[in-house]
Formats: structure tokens, sequence, C-alpha cells
């Protein structure tokens, strides 16, 4: 019979010509709402497009171009950036493109990946991820479907939280999982880290499914529903409880930052949804950030490990179902699993907020050395090209070193933090002082969130991300 050769691969043609200087490469994930794509812009570099394709009925995309570029002013220019809002977007008369740049890896495909991370690099990722957030809430804006797939890496395993989702909806109907499916099941796992308040029964609420979102409903109905403008909205941060019901200790917000949104008004979701008693309004919160950050830290310590599913989730909020006993969370370290347990409780208000959390919990899962030494020296490599990077970590790498083996810490010591060849931690030459914060480095202070691009190193396979 001989052998038969396999077909390549041939890509379906998708409409991005009408983007200006993009040229397809290849498709990535799986998603229905949002398609995916890898693209090779003129000047060399791979970007991450997101396309909507439009119908007759589609809604015009106005709003949510305001809605993208207020997110991404609010989250310009941070120090220690962990956040990686779009930074392009283009309205054509066929199709809607989100645009970011592409980067080394996600997290999703970063678990499966020889070699496969230890538990301190974990650690290290579950730390960003908390300022990741963190930073995110600081500025006022919730991103509203957090897990491994939207947190991207660098070479030398920088966290970026990307793929804000502001656009999809923030309330779900529970007895119908096709609007979940649509949204936010691009993995097809059925993995779900939606917050459990995040949804709502059809039958006690007289709801149907032209309640839906104008996306959604653009997209899954021939006649689109009335939808009123978004705006932002004042949403209530939630308690700081500790687990015995105290309020925490020196819990007060920091208020509001000069040039930034008030931390207390966080950006409504863009699923604009309708009144009239139809189905619950509100923005996105972030509690609702922080019960999808507790999964996703679990499934980063449980090697890639689904925490739960839909009807998991559903079962959990009926308490029919505890993720402590039938699922996964029995295997993570006690003080581990405490918070997250504490981070994905049902109760939205006894939640903390992410600063908290790390404050809290942060002196017994993290060395110290992550806060003072490691997080800032880091920072200072991402405007960097490599040669910086190499001749950083020549100059930085011994005392470094040093600092983490004084570190009296749970990690066995002779576990790596990182990758410790130069090629796989280029970094930049600097006077870091033992226990104290970078000092002195040589680069510009801007990290280049603009659109265009930035200065984080590209390549290898990105992930899919929402959609």
């Amino acid at each position: 019979m001989g052998n038969v050769l396999a077909q390549p691969k041939v890509i379906q043609p998708e409409p991005v010509s009408d983007l200006p200087n993009v040229v397809l490469k290849d498709t990535l994930g799986r998603g229905r709402f949002l398609k995916t794509l890898l693209c090779l812009h003129d000047e060399g570099g791979l970007v991450v497009v997101k396309a909507y394709y439009k119908r007759a009925d589609s809604p015009s995309l106005g709003p949510y171009k305001q809605q993208l570029a207020r997110l991404r002013a609010s989250l310009h220019g941070l120090p220690c950036p962990h956040v990686w809002p779009w930074q392009a977007w283009v309205d054509t008369a066929s199709a809607g493109y989100l645009m970011r740049q592409h980067l080394a890896s996600g997290l999703n495909d970063r678990l499966s990946t020889r070699p496969f991370l230890t538990h301190a690099q974990k650690r290290w990722i579950a730390f960003q991820l908390l300022h990741a957030v963190a930073q995110s809430h600081e500025a006022g804006c919730c991103h509203g479907d957090i897990k491994t797939e939207n947190v991207l890496l660098t070479s030398w395993s920088w966290v970026f939280l990307s793929d804000y989702a502001p656009f999809k909806p923030t309330f779900l109907p529970a007895d119908n999982p096709a609007e979940f499916s649509f949204y936010f099941d691009t993995g097809g796992r059925r993995r779900c880290y939606i917050a459990p308040e995040r949804f709502f029964s059809t039958a006690a609420s007289n709801t149907s499914n032209s309640a839906a979102s104008p996306l959604a409903t653009a997209a899954t109905a021939p006649t689109p529903t009335k939808h009123v403008p978004a705006t932002n909205s004042v949403g209530s941060t939630p308690s700081k409880m500790s687990p015995a019901g105290a309020p925490l200790p020196n819990s007060g917000g920091s208020g509001p930052v000069p040039g930034r949104p008030d931390p207390g008004v966080f950006v409504r979701g863009m699923s604009m949804e309708v009144g009239g008693g139809s189905r619950p309004l509100g923005p996105l919160t972030p509690a609702m950030d922080i019960f999808s950050l507790g999964c996703t830290i679990a499934e980063l310590f449980l090697d890639g490990r689904t925490v739960m599913d839909l009807g998991q989730l559903l079962g959990y909020s009926r308490g029919e179902w505890d993720p402590a006993v039938q699922g996964p969370l029995s295997l993570l370290d006690p003080d581990l699993r405490q918070m997250v347990q504490h981070m994905i409780q049902l109760n939205p208000a006894s939640r903390w907020r992410a600063q908290d959390y790390l404050e809290h919990w942060g002196p017994v899962l993290f060395p110290s050395y992550f806060e003072k030494v490691l997080h800032p020296f880091f920072d200072s490599l991402l405007p960097l090209d490599a040669d910086a990077r190499i001749a950083a970590a020549q100059g930085a790498l011994p005392l470094i070193k040093a600092t983490m083996l004084q570190e009296p810490t749970a990690i066995q010591p002779n576990t790596p933090l990182v990758t410790t060849p130069s090629h796989h931690m280029p970094v930049h030459s600097a006077r870091i002082q033992a226990g104290a914060t970078l000092t002195s480095v040589q680069h510009s202070q801007q990290h280049g969130f603009e659109e265009g691009g930035t200065h984080a190193e590209q390549g290898g396979t990105d992930a899919a991300g929402s959609g």
C-alpha cells in the first residue's frame, strides 16, 4: 500500500487584507466569539490579532473602542508592569480587530513544555500574578476572564496579564451553557473559572436569550436587542475580612492615584446588559477577578489540571460539590490551599483585594527577595536588548545568588528560582544592594505600552487567549 504523505495544513483564508502591514501566518486557539490569528508585521515582528467578524445586524463598535482606549490609558506607564492591554484596534466594514504583540509563551503551554516548571518557579509566577491583578484593580480596571491562556510569559518568566475582556457579558445564564461556551470555553475542556455570582437562573429572573449583550445578540440571534451606552459604573470594593471573620488589620484603601481612576470606580464590562428585569445589571467587580485568579493559581501548582468545570462550579455554588474535598485542591500545599480556598469562597464580599493577599500570605508563600531584589531586577530587563541582558546577568548573578542562599524560606535552596543559563536569563547589569531594591539601572524608564509595540521579548508559541 505504501506510505501516505500527509497533506500540509491549509489555513483558511481570513479577511485580514484590510489590516495595514499585516500578513496572516497561522491560527491560534478554537475560540468561537473571537478568532485568534498569528500574523507577521511588515517590520518583522509577530503580532496576535483577534477578529470579530460582523454580520448584517452587528451593533456599532464605537462604544467598545472608547472603552478599550480608557483601559489602555489607565494601564499605561505602570512601574514593574505586569499588565498587557490591547495595543491597537481597527474597525472595518467587515470585521473588528484587536491587536497586541506576540510573546514567548502562554502559561497554559508552558505548563506542558519541558523543562517543566519547578516548585520555586511556580511560586515566582504566582507572586507576579498577584501583582498583575493588584495593578489592574488599583488602576480601576477589571479583567473579566483570568485563566492560564491569558497569562503570558517572557523567556525569563516575567508575567503579563493579557487579553482583557470587558466586552464579554458580566452575567451568564446558569441553565443555558451555550452562552458560556460561546464566550469563555476557548480550550474545549469545559473548564470554568467564572465567579459563581456571575451566573443567574433564567427561570427565577424571567429572562430569555434576547437579554444578551449586543455582540452576543448579533452572533446568536437574528434581531439585535436594544442596548444602552456603556459608562463607568461605581463598583463596591469587597470588604476585606480575615478567614476568621475579623477585619483585616490596616486594610484601608490607598485612595485615588493622581492621574488615574479612583480605585473605587471600576470600568464597567462592555457587555452592556439591558434592563427591564431581563438579567442582572452591574459591572465587573474585583471580587470576580479574585475568584478566577484563585483558580488559575491552583491550576498552576496542579501542573495544568483543571480545578473545576462548569457543572462542578454550579454544584459548588449550590453546596453540592467542594473543590477541597471532591476536587483537586487537596493536592496543594496547606498554606497555598488556604489562600486559594479564601480566594474562591462563595461570598464575594469576603474575598480580599489582591494586594491584601500579597501582604497577608506573601511572607508565608514567597521569600522576601522576590519583592526586594528579583522583582525590580527583572523589571529592569524589559527595555533592553539581548547583549545588555547578558552583561547584566554576569554582573548581578553573584549578588542575587548570595541573597537567595541567605534567605530562610520554605523553598528548597537547591531548587532553581529561574533558569540559570545566561541565554535563558538575559538581564541588564545593575548594582543591587542585598535586601534592597535596584539602585542604579542604565536604561530608559519608559516601558513602551503604546500602540505599535513594547520592549518585551517575542518568539515561540503564544497563548490562544480569550475569545
